[in-house]
């Protein structure tokens, strides 16, 4: 869960400019989801690259629930 957003006045040398601050019990950690399980869930979607994607809001529950058979044992 976003907590605030951080916009940095000078621009860090890696190109970052600012930063996400979110609430520590917030975050999940899970094992990677590969590009064949996604398949499973979401057909439609294209192999994986640096490039973003939308995936159908119908697929939703079905990925919602690979996730949490991800994260079993992944307790912060």
């Amino acid at each position: 869960r976003l907590k605030n957003v951080e916009k940095f006045d000078i621009i860090n040398k890696d190109g970052t400019k600012g930063a996400y601050h979110l609430y520590p019990e917030s975050i999940q950690v899970f094992e990677p989801i590969s590009y064949k399980e996604l398949l499973t869930v979401c057909p439609d979607v294209k192999p994986f690259s640096q490039v973003k994607q939308n995936l159908a809001v119908n697929a939703l529950p079905k990925l919602q629930n690979l996730i949490e058979k991800k994260t079993n044992g992944y307790d912060l």
